[in-house]
């Protein structure tokens, strides 16, 4: 009975956490959709327009996204950091605290670059240097 009740209680816990996973997952897919949208943005943004001097982080995306400030809606609980170098543009999406990255995207790339969250290294909330070398030479 007590070797019953065992398994049970294993096998209940070993659902529950991968169910537990599998929502995260599923909220960062969701998220890195979203993510492309934005990267997308910033893209023809720093490509097309002139971003004022120093701008980043936020402030770049908000510049980028002001012809759809709802771009940005999905990501009211992380950190975003962004650059662009060589007219081409770079998001980074972080937990809420700044801790650790969760995705980076290119935006002259047309899937998600890097998915950092189902890593068991932690990747520092940072982009240095903005790297674009997967980004098309453009004159």
């Amino acid at each position: 009975m007590f070797r019953q009740f065992s398994w049970s209680l294993i096998t209940a816990t070993f659902l529950l956490v991968g169910c537990a996973s599998h929502a995260d997952d599923e909220e960062m897919y969701v998220t890195a959709s979203a993510l492309t949208k934005v990267s997308s943005a910033l893209e023809a943004a720093v490509y097309f327009d002139t971003p004022p001097e120093g701008l980043q982080d936020r402030e770049l995306l908000e510049f980028a996204t002001k012809h759809d400030p709802s771009l940005l809606e999905p990501f009211d609980n992380f950190i975003l950091k962004a650059n662009y170098v060589d007219r081409h543009g770079v998001v980074l999406v972080c937990d809420e605290l700044g801790r650790k990255a969760l995705m980076k995207d290119l935006g002259c790339t047309a899937k998600l670059d890097k998915p950092y969250w189902d890593s068991t290294e932690v990747v520092p909330c940072r982009i240095n240097p903005p790297s674009t070398v997967n980004c098309p030479v453009t004159e």
